[in-house]
């Protein structure tokens, strides 16, 4: 009885145990599945990279109307390449799509792989405040009440020193104050800042088979091991099982000759 109460919690430890591998793993494959999905929308897009923050975004091929300053290591797609500007798309997760001019000297290609090309970033009102139309604002387009949020595309400053940032909200596009939103600060895009120049000197080229680090990831091979895991760990916890019954099973009582004096009389 007790080498079965002992086998009994090893089966129970090892059913947890394999009850939390296959949940992290199945955790794993649905993230990098969804990353998988995220980068084939984008896939054959020409992205290029802000690499400076004061990359000014107009929306005239003349460049007459600058509209703001695009957020400094994000992306835009690049639609039309021209000499000076650029005709590019904003693009991105809750991102209302425009499209307007960008100097071309300007837009880094890092040749990284792009799942979220544009800053996704949410500013909170602090009063109720008015969008408009233009950095002048003279024409009034909407009413937003406090507390409420608005995506964020870029920031613009007039000549007499007024800050304004260009959002979106509800479909309409246009400017807030600075004063009217809560201070907020824009994280870099995770992807690795290539463009920053190092002293280090370059190695010799080399015919080299790309590595796992440059490749994309892969949810078929991720499946794969995922499952080489799971079936490993069952075979180890039937031999641990195997193992400890014998070990505990409880030897036979030998049988022993009794001696009475009394069965000679």
């Amino acid at each position: 009885m007790n080498a079965f109460k002992k086998l009994s919690t090893i089966i129970f430890s090892m059913s947890v145990f394999l009850i939390f591998i296959i949940s992290t793993t199945n955790f794993t494959i649905a993230k990098a599945t969804q990353e998988t999905l995220r980068l084939s929308v984008y896939a054959g897009y020409d992205f290029r990279r802000i690499i400076d923050d004061t990359t000014p975004f107009y929306s005239d091929k003349q460049g007459n109307n600058l509209l703001f300053y695009l957020p400094y290591t994000y992306y835009v797609r690049v639609l039309e390449k021209g000499d000076w500007l650029s005709r590019v798309e904003i693009v991105g997760e809750n991102v209302i799509s425009i499209d307007g001019y960008v100097p071309t000297d300007m837009l880094f290609d890092d040749d990284l792989a792009v799942s979220s090309p544009y800053v996704n970033l949410n500013v909170k009102l602090k009063n109720t405040a008015t969008m408009y139309d233009s950095p002048s604002c003279l024409n009034a387009i909407h009413i937003v009440y406090s507390d409420r949020d608005l995506n964020y595309y870029g920031t613009v400053m007039r000549d007499d020193g007024v800050r304004l940032f260009y959002v979106s909200y509800f479909n309409k596009i246009g400017y807030v104050y600075e004063n009217d939103v809560v201070p907020f600060t824009i994280p870099n895009h995770p992807n690795e800042l290539t463009f920053i120049v190092t002293e280090e000197p370059s190695p010799p080229e080399t015919n080299q088979e790309p590595t796992e680090e440059t490749q994309q990831p892969d949810s078929s091979s991720v499946l794969s091991n995922v499952r080489i895991i799971i079936f490993t760990c069952l075979i180890f916890a039937g031999l641990l099982a195997i193992v400890f019954a014998f070990k505990n099973k409880q030897k036979p009582i030998k049988e022993t000759n009794y001696y009475d004096e009394n069965d000679y009389e």
